[in-house]
C-alpha cells in the first residue's frame, strides 16, 4: 500500500511566546503560551510572562498547510489589535534600517574603507538619534 507524500501547499509565519514552566526558577520545560499573528501582538503577550516576571521568549515559526491537514504549532492564533499593527510597522521599519545599514556597511568595507572608523561613525549617528 503506497501512502502519497506528505506536500506542503502553503506556510503561514507566526510569532509564538514561549515562557518556562517553572516561572519561580526556570527549572521546568518550555512551552508556547501564545500564538500570535504579528511580531508586536506577541512581544505584547511577552512582556511580564517569563521567569520571575520577565519578558517571555519570542520566536518566529510556521504553520504548514499540507495535503494531509495543518503541521506546526496549532491552537487559537490571536488576532492583532490595532496597536499591535502599528507597533508592527515599526518593527519591520526597524528591520529594514538595521538590513540597509549592513548592507552600506559591506560595500563601503569592500570598497576599502576603514572598519574602526565605520565603527566610530555608526557610534556618532546612534548618538545624534538619541540611541545611546
Amino acid at each position: 500500500m503506497n501512502e502519497p507524500h506528505l506536500t506542503v501547499k502553503k506556510s503561514v509565519p507566526v510569532w509564538c511566546v514561549i515562557t518556562n514552566s517553572d516561572l519561580t526558577e526556570g527549572r521546568g520545560y518550555n512551552f508556547i503560551l501564545h500564538i500570535c499573528e504579528l511580531e508586536a501582538t506577541a512581544r505584547r503577550f511577552a512582556k511580564g510572562a517569563g521567569v520571575q516576571g520577565t519578558n517571555a521568549v519570542v520566536e518566529k515559526r510556521y504553520i504548514y498547510h499540507t495535503n494531509k491537514g495543518i503541521l506546526g504549532p496549532v491552537t487559537d492564533i490571536i488576532k492583532p489589535s490595532v496597536q499591535d499593527t502599528e507597533n508592527q510597522k515599526r518593527i519591520d521599519a526597524e528591520y529594514v534600517r538595521k538590513q540597509r545599514a549592513k548592507e552600506l556597511q559591506q560595500q563601503l568595507i569592500d570598497s576599502g574603507a576603514d572598519p574602526n572608523i565605520l565603527q566610530e561613525f555608526a557610534q556618532l549617528l546612534a548618538i545624534k538619534n538619541g540611541n545611546e
